[in-house]
């Protein structure tokens, strides 16, 4: 069961690399947009399950530095959804025809910690996970 858990968590982390990826590609303010609706759709959801179920568990471990892990990347991807809701909301009330320098900045920086979490999940957390249960 925990593996059917973890190959969710994994396709989910590849919609959302693709997504990232399909935004980087357009300019089309319109198409970005629609891009950061459907993001929002699914990161919300992929969220959600690591908060009630992965990372819960892993804070139960009995391995106390898997615990400690979990306890860090429980907290920090809090500040990420956050910091993430913020930049959707700057992208999704832009008027002009171009995005602001601002906000790009703001959203790079938020894709690239994420991208590089999604990593850090699936080299680390993920087999602490498996081992775990």
């Amino acid at each position: 069961m925990s593996t059917d858990f973890i190959k969710t968590l994994e396709g989910e982390h590849q919609v959302i690399r693709d997504i990232f990826d399909s935004m980087d590609a357009t300019n089309d303010l319109e198409n970005k947009k629609n891009l950061i609706q459907k993001l929002q759709a699914v990161l919300e959801p992929h969220l959600r399950k690591e908060d009630t179920e992965l990372y819960p568990a892993l804070i139960k471990s009995s391995d106390e530095e898997v615990r400690r892990m979990a306890n860090i990347f429980h907290l920090t991807m809090e500040a990420y959804a956050e910091n993430f809701a913020l930049v959707a909301g700057k992208i999704l009330s832009i008027e002009s025809r171009d995005v602001p320098s601002d906000i790009v900045v703001d959203y790079e920086n938020i894709r690239d910690k994420i991208k590089d979490r999604i990593t850090i999940e699936e080299v680390t957390i993920f087999p602490a996970y498996e081992k775990s249960i």
